[in-house]
């Protein structure tokens, strides 16, 4: 009797590799609903944006940022995002803009368009010694990009070197 009931309870309880298949699954269908959480603050950031709502365009950067550490993702787009948002809501205090865009070039040296927001970020801030480092960085990982050598270019004729800038 004892091993009958030990052989049905076998055969009709859920076998190791369906419980591990529905483990599996179950990690899937979570990673998913999070993936999509992530793309859907990143969208509504951007619409925030487009409509001048910076404040709101900040908090769903933010938020995308979040679902990113939830995923164990450091994605360099949700920084670079969020930092154009930050510069968007407040021009005059761009330190935390410049932080996150640090964060994404240390996910992602190649990111353009990190460097050419951050370049001109600064090149607005009347800075534009700074803005020709970051331009410089920007060409040694993208030689190509000639938007880049552009910006240089603006960067060194307003720090008098004309030379420079027609190079």
């Amino acid at each position: 009797t004892t091993v009958a009931a030990y052989v049905v309870s076998q055969r009709s309880g859920p076998s190791n590799t369906e419980d591990l298949a529905g483990r599996h699954n179950e990690k899937l269908h979570h990673l998913f609903l999070e993936t999509t959480k992530y793309q859907n603050f990143t969208k509504m950031g951007f619409q925030a944006e487009y409509q001048k709502h910076y404040d709101v365009a900040v908090s769903n950067f933010h938020n995308a940022m979040l679902m990113q550490s939830i995923l164990k993702e450091n994605k360099a787009e949700a920084h670079y995002n969020l930092g154009n948002a930050m510069l968007l809501q407040n021009k005059t205090n761009a330190n935390q803009a410049f932080a996150e865009f640090k964060a994404a070039l240390r996910l992602d040296p190649t990111f353009r368009d990190v460097y050419t927001s951050w370049g001109q970020a600064l090149m607005d801030q009347g800075k534009p010694d700074e803005a020709e480092q970051i331009y410089h960085q920007a060409i040694e990982q993208n030689p190509q990009f000639s938007l880049t050598h552009f910006k240089l270019a603006l960067a060194l004729a307003a720090r008098q070197k004309n030379t420079e800038a027609l190079d």
